[in-house]
Parts: structure tokens; C-alpha cells; sequence
């Protein structure tokens, strides 16, 4: 069991762990190793609690929960604004911190803050670790128990703006549709019976719940459904819960731990950026790859494409400069706009929604004919029986009528919320009876 939990926390960690990197630069903390190395504690806290929610109690899959990088684009695009301005791939990580541990043991790098490659050395952050506590429970208030040294976890106070709340939709609508791909994907790689519309309802509901507690301790970013991590589980041919859970808690007990956040904060940055750049370039693969059921042989999808991907980038990057500043002359509204124009993201599936919709095309040329081919469950009958419903409370909630209205619960039906779902059994009428009917 150890042994393939750790391969999955291998491959979560690289890509969850990269996030606090990159939030410390757009939250003005660029260099504060003491933030890094909280908001280190926090992300691997809150993936942790987010993935023994959502193997227990939400859609029950072998899932590992992780952060999200579809939310750094809304908050790159809301950092930007005026008010918020700043004031004047695992075992290759491994190899490297070992050449540059080689390298500040030999002192072929001098320890000199002033040279541009001091930060090469591992030595170069170790007073982090001296003054992290060694245990860290993210909480959204300060901490005055002398065992926690009384540090301060909080970020500042809690703000909300429509401009935040506009960005980062975009961002959750995003994220809801992949995660709906990964639980019907997780089910087939697993050989398990899709999951039924209360698991993926309660898959969508756990997301959203360890997302707001991420949000409410610090964290920055929030939890989402791991691709990679489900391509393992066809390699590995393990999908059990207790791997995942035990996962889970693994990773709760690493955010606790304040020393084991410090540590990670001590990476040098060369080693980041490579990490960095590697992982961005898998999460352009992997949306690239999402094109292999469409036609691009077709002149009209290489236009569809190539408009959204040059306007998503363009429009951000014009909006981006000073003199090019939405002004309507009311405030919030600006905010709005600046963080809608400043989104790639959001830009690009726009415009080529539009034209997809907008442009004369065959379902073949567009891709949805192999699409529906591909997701159909024709083998679904062959599959494991799998026990989606909720440990414990199940039986309970049967005898509630009441819960079969309540999307999340075992005993939802759609056709006690919706009549209009119900259909006519054929056979109860005879062809006059039908007739009239229809």
C-alpha cells in the first residue's frame, strides 16, 4: 500500500506544491521565505483534507485532490489591478538539489548575497527552518499558544470584491467540467460502474466545500480532481480507497508539520524554475490534447483554434498596459472588466465557443460524432459493482423522503424533482389511448 501511495504523491506533489511559488511573487511576498513556506504547509494540508473528503464521502473514486492552476490565471488578472499593486516533476528535483548541494559543499558557488547565483546554493534559505515552528495548524486567525510560538497564519483580513468573485467563476466553471471528465474517467480506468448523478453531484459538492476552507485558511488556490493521478492508477492497477485515504492523511500530517514546509521552501530557485516550466508545459499539452477528437486537417477548426489562441493572448496584454486601463468612470465596474479582459483563459474559450457555434461545420469536422464514441458506456454492464453511497448515514437518509429532493443524497431521484423526466411506458396504452396522448 505504501509503496503506490507514494508513487501517487509523487505525482501530485510536484504540480500542487508549485503553486505557493508562484503566489508569493503575485501577493507581494516575493523572497519571504516564511510566507513560501506557510502557504507550502497550507496547500499540502488542505489537498490532503480535500482528498479524504472526496474518497469518503464525496464521489468515492480513487481521486487524489490537489491545487488548481485554472484559479492562478483570475488572481495574475486581479493582482494587476490598481488597488491590489504591489508597493516600490519530483526525482528530477532530487538529482538537482543534490548538484547544487554538490556545489555549495565545494564552495564552487561563494556564499556572497551579492552574487547572482547565490540562490543556487542550499545554504541559501536555511534560516527558515530555524524559524518555522514545528508544528503549523493552518487556521484563519492567529495562533497565541506558546507551542505554535505564537505565529501569526492569517494573510489579513478576508475581503470580497466583484471583480475576485467574476474571475474566479470563470475559473470554478472550468474546474467543475474537467472534474466531471476525471470521475467518469476514474471509473472507467478502474473498471468500476460510472458513478451515479448523486457521487459526481457530491463529487462537484466536496470540491467546493475543501475549495472555501482553502480560501478561508490562506491557501490561495483551489482543489481540483488530478488527471496525472488517475493515469497512474492505469498503470499501477490500483484503485483502492485505502491507498488514496492513506494518502490523504500522509499529506495532512505534512502540513501540520512546520519544519517539513521550511524544508521545501529551501529549494533553490533554479530547480523551481525548471520544475515550473515543465509542469506548465504538461498543462499545455494536456489542453492541446483535448483537440484529438476534432478535425484539424479542417480549415475552419485551424482558423476556430488559431483566433481564440492569438486573441487570448493579445487582448490580456493590451489590457495589461497602463494607457490601454478600462475606464467607464465607475470603479467596480472597471475592476470587472480589467479582471474579464485580463483573463486568457477566459478570452480564448470565448471566442472560440463563438466561432465553434457561429461557423458552418459538420459534427464529424467538429469532433462531436468520436467524442460521444468515445464516452459512450456500452461496457458498463461488464464493470465492478461499486458502493457510491455515503458510509453510515445511508440508511438514515432512506428514511427521510424528504432527501431524495437534495441532489447530493444516495436516495436522489431527478424524477421527484422533475416530472417532466418520467416516461410513458408504451405497453400500459393501446394505439387510440397513445394517440391521444401524444
Amino acid at each position: 500500500t505504501f509503496l503506490y501511495l507514494f508513487q501517487q504523491l509523487i505525482l501530485c506533489l510536484g504540480s500542487t506544491l508549485s503553486i505557493p511559488f508562484i503566489l508569493t511573487k503575485l501577493l507581494c511576498a516575493d523572497g519571504n521565505q516564511e510566507v513560501t513556506a506557510q502557504l507550502l504547509c497550507i496547500s499540502m494540508f488542505m489537498c490532503g483534507v480535500a482528498t479524504l473528503l472526496q474518497t469518503t464521502t464525496g464521489v468515492r473514486l480513487g481521486i487524489i485532490q490537489g491545487g488548481s492552476h485554472t484559479f492562478i490565471g483570475p488572481i495574475a488578472a486581479m493582482m494587476a489591478l490598481d488597488v491590489w499593486e504591489c508597493p516600490t516533476v519530483l526525482l528530477s528535483v532530487i538529482i538537482a538539489c543534490i548538484l547544487c548541494y554538490i556545489l555549495t559543499v565545494t564552495d564552487a558557488i561563494p556564499f556572497d548575497k551579492n552574487n547572482k547565483h547565490f540562490h543556487t546554493r542550499t545554504d541559501s534559505k536555511q534560516d527558515i527552518i530555524s524559524s518555522m515552528p514545528w508544528f503549523y495548524f493552518p487556521l484563519p486567525c492567529k495562533q497565541t499558544s506558546s507551542l505554535f510560538q505564537n505565529m501569526q497564519v492569517n494573510f489579513g483580513t478576508p475581503t470580497v470584491s466583484v471583480a475576485g468573485f467574476v474571475g474566479m467563476l470563470g475559473a470554478t466553471l472550468s474546474a467543475v467540467i474537467e472534474s466531471t471528465g476525471d470521475y467518469f474517467l476514474c471509473a472507467r480506468i478502474s473498471n468500476a460502474k460510472p458513478p451515479p448523478p448523486h457521487a459526481v453531484n457530491r463529487g462537484h459538492a466536496t470540491e467546493g466545500f475543501a475549495s472555501f476552507i482553502s480560501g478561508l485558511v490562506g491557501a490561495g488556490h483551489g482543489t481540483i480532481s488530478y488527471s496525472g493521478n488517475i493515469g497512474e492508477i492505469g498503470i499501477t492497477k490500483i484503485a483502492s480507497r485505502v491507498v488514496f485515504q492513506t494518502a490523504g492523511a500522509i499529506m495532512v500530517i505534512c502540513g501540520l508539520i512546520g519544519k517539513f514546509g521550511a524544508v521545501l521552501s529551501t529549494i533553490p530557485d533554479p530547480i523551481i524554475g525548471g520544475t515550473l516550466t515543465v509542469l506548465f508545459g504538461m498543462v499545455t499539452a494536456a489542453g492541446i490534447s483535448t483537440l484529438r477528437f476534432v478535425d484539424m486537417t479542417s480549415s475552419r477548426n485551424a482558423a476556430v483554434l488559431a483566433t481564440s489562441l492569438i486573441m487570448g493572448l493579445m487582448i490580456p496584454a493590451w489590457v495589461s498596459k497602463p494607457e490601454n486601463r478600462i475606464d467607464t468612470g465607475i470603479d467596480e465596474l472597471d475592476q470587472v472588466l480589467q479582471v474579464l479582459m485580463g483573463t486568457a483563459i477566459l478570452i480564448g474559450g470565448i471566442i472560440a465557443f463563438i466561432l465553434d457555434n457561429t461557423l458552418p461545420g459538420t459534427q464529424e469536422e467538429r469532433g462531436i460524432l468520436k467524442w460521444l464514441g468515445n464516452t459512450e458506456e456500452d461496457d458498463a454492464e461488464d464493470r465492478v459493482e461499486v458502493n457510491y453511497d455515503i458510509p453510515l448515514v445511508t440508511r438514515l437518509l432512506e428514511r427521510v423522503k424528504c432527501c431524495s429532493y437534495f441532489p447530493i443524497s444516495p436516495t436522489f431521484h431527478k424524477e421527484s424533482v422533475c416530472p417532466c423526466n418520467n416516461r410513458v411506458d408504451e405497453n400500459e396504452f393501446t394505439d387510440i389511448q397513445m394517440s391521444e396522448k401524444l
